[in-house]
């Protein structure tokens, strides 16, 4: 083995660096999803906060939720596993709903869903296009 190659790392050690911050930020917008949130006494904000909550939460988890999707399944394309990421981001967002809903001081709202689906459909916007934007720079260097 030459001297500036890195040994390869262990399975565990690229779980656990591919797929737990996956894990993590889905726990992380179950427990932010269980707080109460409401100001004592309540005030009428005019500014949807909880909907912003809800977009850039589900943005933040689609690029989590993508690079497990790779690690898992490495074989199937980047646009496969693109697609199915983002509808098991949208799929968690209405399974947060339904446990809010169980919640006696959370309510489930049908806005709050599209909110997730808008935030992770942004997110993965930004993150298939990065990939599509360096593929066809790669490809117009090469051909160069």
């Amino acid at each position: 083995m030459p001297a500036d190659s890195q040994p390869p790392r262990p399975r565990f050690e690229k779980f656990a660096s591919n797929v737990l911050p996956a894990w993590g930020c889905v726990l992380l917008l179950f427990v932010a999803g269980s707080l109460r949130f409401v100001p004592y006494p309540p005030v009428e904000v005019p500014i949807p906060w909880d909907k912003i909550s809800h977009f850039v939460g589900f943005a933040a988890l689609y690029p989590f939720a993508f690079r497990a999707e790779r690690f898992v399944h490495p074989r199937r394309t980047w646009l496969n596993s693109g697609l199915r990421s983002l509808i098991r981001v949208i799929a968690l967002g209405g399974l947060l709903e339904i446990y809010q809903a169980a919640l006696p001081h959370r309510a489930a709202q049908l806005s709050d869903w599209a909110a997730d689906s808008l935030g992770a459909a942004f997110g993965a916007l930004v993150v298939l296009g990065a990939i599509a934007l360096r593929r066809r720079w790669r490809l117009g260097v090469a051909a160069a």
